[in-house]
């Protein structure tokens, strides 16, 4: 480490280590003091989630000392000690009268004279401070941090000067961050919306189109393994079809592989368990050259002239969502497959319009779903850069600017 870090324990460089009130949840109201629990904190970052979906507000008792005691201030920095632990957030400007903490939050009161708070939430959220976090935790079935162990955690302190420019220098990278997210955010409500013109049940677009049933247009597949060596993989709601090794972190198939479905590129699957994403299951389009997938799916290919592209969007958007509300029997069976039969489902009635506008419509989704994964993609690695500068910043390995907070 560089010499010019010194290390202290964060009681040292505090005036104040505390955790909310309990018993505040009784105190809920429409509105009054705003009451931040762990929800309003992120992890990877420091900033405030102060969404109206996550914030929650107190009128809290006039008689008690934990008011004054936990009421916000500029420079305070949170951490989460219970659940999940370590998530930090920091309080950059004060917020209008007072707000408070829950229970599951520690507050922690920076010296300004001692530390910067800002630097301190950074060197808080980094991956190494993150480690020790989970191996502070209490023994036990619940994980938690006790306020003795967050008091005794030794952190490095530079100058304050060097402290305010790290700081500075990691803003700059979080604001870039945050405005590529508004971007990616834009580009999927607008996603969304595009789903909705064209695939919606009151679209304009989609009144002009024929409506067929899946049974007319598609042929099922039931194919079995041939004992060549093809993936074995599940269709995921959030994220399509995927190996079966890494969402269950083993091969679940075993010996039964024999009896999976053999896909090819192109051709469909029905997953009739249900999700939060799809209620009534979901249908994605294989597009690896083969796989292996359980046999309860409902597998298909398109007939003809048909353009797979355009029939995977319209999947996605759940265009037979309320078709299969209406079939399927009753809720869950204890294998956690929808009560939907195949007659059902092939029954089932899509659009079908002409090719040319099959490809027109797909083309545009095409285009829109590129541009969010490339975004998706250039988020991620601002995200794994920023963790790289920001290891080597708060160790003292990178060299800054006397006057200014950036790169030598």
């Amino acid at each position: 480490m560089n010499p010019e870090f010194r290390s202290y324990s964060l009681g040292h460089l505090t005036s104040l280590i505390t955790s909310g009130p309990r018993g505040w949840a009784g105190h809920y109201s429409d509105s009054g003091s705003p009451f931040l629990r762990i929800a309003n904190l992120g992890r990877g970052g420091i900033r405030l989630d102060l969404d109206v979906e996550k914030l929650r507000f107190v009128r809290p008792p006039s008689d008690r000392s934990e008011g004054t005691r936990t009421n916000l201030k500029s420079g305070d920095v949170l951490i989460s000690i219970t659940a999940e632990l370590g998530k930090i957030g920091y309080v950059a400007e004060a917020f209008p009268g007072q707000a408070f903490v829950s229970q599951h939050l520690c507050l922690v009161r920076p010296r300004p004279d001692r530390v910067d708070g800002e630097y301190l939430a950074y060197l808080l959220s980094s991956a190494p401070y993150q480690t020790k976090f989970n191996r502070l935790s209490d023994a036990g079935a619940k994980a938690a941090l006790n306020l003795r162990a967050v008091r005794e955690l030794r952190v490095p302190v530079p100058s304050l000067d060097r402290q305010r420019k790290i700081a500075e220098i990691l803003c700059a990278w979080d604001d870039s961050i945050d405005e590529l997210v508004r971007l990616r955010d834009a580009r999927k409500l607008e996603f969304t919306g595009l789903r909705v013109q064209v695939f919606g049940e009151q679209s304009a677009i989609r009144e002009r189109w024929a409506a067929v049933s899946i049974r007319s247009i598609a042929t099922r597949v039931v194919r079995k393994s041939d004992g060549a060596a093809h993936p074995v993989m599940t269709v995921s709601s959030r994220s399509g079809f995927v190996l079966q090794s890494d969402k269950y972190s083993r091969d679940m198939a075993g010996l039964s592989v024999a009896n999976y479905t053999r896909l090819h590129e192109g051709e469909f699957a029905y997953n009739k368990g249900n999700s939060l994403t799809y209620p009534q299951g979901c249908v994605f389009a294989l597009s690896a050259s083969s796989a292996l997938v359980p046999n309860v799916y409902f597998c298909f290919r398109l007939n003809g002239d048909l353009n797979p592209r355009f029939y995977e969007h319209l999947f996605a958007a759940g265009t037979l969502n309320r078709q299969l509300a209406q079939v399927i029997s009753s809720g869950v069976r204890n294998n956690g497959l929808l009560n939907l039969s195949a007659e059902d489902f092939f029954n089932s009635r899509v659009p079908m319009p002409s090719r040319a506008e099959q490809d027109a419509v797909a083309d545009v989704f095409d285009a829109a779903t590129q541009e969010i994964d490339l975004l998706d993609r250039n988020l991620a690695l601002l995200r794994t850069q920023k963790r790289g500068l920001m290891q080597k910043l708060l160790i003292g390995d990178v060299r800054l600017a006397p006057e200014a907070a950036t790169l030598v």
